[in-house]
This record gives C-alpha cells, sequence and structure tokens, in this order.
C-alpha cells in the first residue's frame, strides 16, 4: 500500500511469468491478486477493503509423445503432498517450492497477506468452464 495525497492506494507491477520456456531461477513464477472492493453510500465512494496475492508457479510436464504441456498453478493448491495429483517430478516440486519461499519472504516483507487456493475450489472452476461451453 502506498498513499497519494493523503490516500492509500494498492500498486501492483512486476507480476512475473505465468506460462515462459524460460528456465532460469526467478523466471518460473508469478503473482495474481485478489482484490475486495466495497460501495459506500452516501457518494457511492469505492474503497479498497482488502487485498491478497497468490503465488502461480509455472510447470511444464512433458508427456509421453515429447510435448510439453504447460500449467500455470496455484502453488498452495499443490503443496504438501497434493504435488501427487500433477504427477510432479522431485525437481518440478523443489523448483515450486523454492520460488514460494522466495515470493512468500519478499511479499511478507511489505505485509502482503497470501489468499490460499484449495483443490476443490479449482474444481469448481474447471466445473463452471466446462458447464458454460455445453
Amino acid at each position: 500500500m502506498d498513499t497519494v495525497a493523503g490516500h492509500k492506494k494498492l500498486v501492483v507491477y512486476s507480476m512475473g511469468n505465468f506460462i515462459s520456456n524460460q528456465t532460469k531461477a526467478n523466471t518460473d513464477g508469478g503473482i495474481m491478486v485478489s482484490l475486495r472492493l466495497a460501495k459506500h453510500k452516501p457518494g457511492q465512494r469505492t474503497i479498497l477493503e482488502d487485498h491478497r496475492f497468490i503465488p502461480v508457479w509455472r510447470y511444464v510436464r512433458k508427456e509421453k509423445n515429447k510435448k510439453r504441456k504447460y500449467y500455470a498453478i496455484p502453488v498452495s493448491a499443490f503443496e504438501n503432498g497434493r504435488e501427487k495429483y500433477l504427477n510432479m517430478e522431485k525437481s518440478a516440486i523443489q523448483s515450486m517450492q523454492y520460488f514460494a519461499k522466495k515470493t512468500r519472504d519478499r511479499l511478507n516483507q511489505w505485509q502482503g497477506k497470501e489468499q490460499f487456493v484449495d483443490l476443490s475450489t479449482l474444481k469448481e472452476i474447471d466445473e463452471n468452464i466446462e458447464a458454460a461451453g455445453n
């Protein structure tokens, strides 16, 4: 949060790579930002009630046909044993954990709050997208 002309402002920039084929450190992730806005009467002034960050890591899986499949995954949904749902290899898990720690450490310096995402939320979103396509 920053203060401009006496008002608090949220500035989000340089959010990273959601999809890339880069393999160097610090090129395999980014963040999404979740905002909650509220409109207050009288005057219908809109204010920022809450903001949170969601670390998103770029996972590249090599398929049996030698093609690559790219995923932009919210880290919190695939940590602590849930990596198995994507059949992630050990090196990918370690890379994701490294990215997550660095990202969280950096954002926590600025009192950032993380929004955690769970697999049931992702399943619900996937089902809604699928239903919308039919």
